[in-house]
């Protein structure tokens, strides 16, 4: 007959497995998306994700895809849950994703994180959707809603509303805004296809303001473009032009560089040229190509006009009329 004591140690031991196994036992992955991820509203898209549509047999915790192309990186995807999709497209299923995409002949990455993914094994096309952010090597930070990656041109595209803020994005000195995105991996140039808004605050505190149809930044280079209708409100002038090219510098390096037809408005005076660079940091303004200034009933023109804004001085060269 068994002891008091063995009996109590046995019941004991079984009643500790089985508590164990409450805890450690492998919960079903379907379960797991029921209870542990929150299912997205339906809206005018279908959305990445709708946990009650999955059709996915396992889920992964703590999941790494890697891309390789003629045996460089492509991208390194790194997700806290993901589903395998096998059925009809292959295909995997991200929630919480940060990205390193590379490119590879200038050596660029451009890191990116989202709420959600998805990664085409065959197509090789990676959807983020969910507070997509896009961060460059250089600091700036694009933030966007909806973000497409498509592998086989290394090329990312957004229809959505996207603001950019760098280089430092607590602390911005330059905000670009508009409707849609492309953006080459290679090149790193970010364009702004409708509806452009930039803002830049120069070394002495001030703003400029752009507005266009279209615009650009190259991170690296640190240099944006405008074109179409371009408005720029600066200090104490006003500029319209086809096109406008803005070095992000410090000091000397502010430039302002319009092409077109170029149309410059300064208190009284109104100037007009083929060409205008414009040295924020010394308020020089230079017009070339059928350079005018008009200024009440008078005009001058010539071959080169420079305009020093602080001063209200005009220097010609080869001038016709006076002011």
């Amino acid at each position: 007959m068994e002891s008091q004591p063995y009996r109590k140690r046995l019941v004991g031991g079984a009643l500790a497995l089985w508590i164990a196994g409450i805890i450690l036992w492998p919960t079903p992955s379907n379960l797991r998306l029921e209870q542990g991820l929150e299912s997205r509203p339906s809206s005018a898209g279908e959305g990445l994700y709708k946990a009650d549509l999955t059709e996915a047999g396992s889920g992964l915790l703590g999941v790494r895809f890697y891309e390789t192309a003629e045996g460089k990186p492509s991208w390194n995807i790194r997700s806290k849950f993901a589903e395998l999709h096998r059925k009809e497209v292959n295909y995997a299923f991200m929630r919480e994703v940060t990205a390193d995409f590379f490119a590879g002949q200038s050596g660029n990455t451009v890191q990116t994180a989202s709420d959600y993914g998805r990664s085409y094994f065959e197509s090789r096309l990676v959807e983020l959707e969910g507070n997509v952010v896009v961060q460059s090597q250089q600091g700036y930070r694009f933030t966007m809603n909806r973000l497409d990656y498509r592998g086989a041109r290394r090329r990312f595209h957004s229809d959505d509303f996207v603001e950019m803020l760098g280089p430092e994005p607590e602390k911005p000195t330059l905000i670009l805004t508009g409707l849609g995105l492309d953006a080459a991996l290679e090149t790193e140039q970010f364009t702004f296809r409708k509806n452009t808004r930039a803002r830049r605050k120069l070394s002495s505190q001030e703003w400029i303001k752009i507005s266009s149809t279209t615009g650009s930044f190259i991170p690296s280079e640190e240099r944006a473009n405008f074109a179409g209708k371009v408005k720029a409100f600066l200090p104490n002038l006003r500029l319209e032009s086809d096109r406008l090219e803005m070095v992000v510098g410090i000091g000397s390096k502010e430039v302002l560089k319009a092409d077109g037809r170029v149309v410059l408005y300064h208190k009284n005076k109104r100037g007009t040229s083929e060409h205008a660079d414009i040295e924020l940091a010394n308020d020089k303004i230079v017009l070339e190509g059928k350079a005018a200034i008009f200024s009440d009933d008078n005009e001058i023109r010539g071959n080169r006009i420079t305009l020093y804004t602080d001063e209200d001085r005009v220097e010609v060269e080869k001038a016709e009329g006076s002011l």
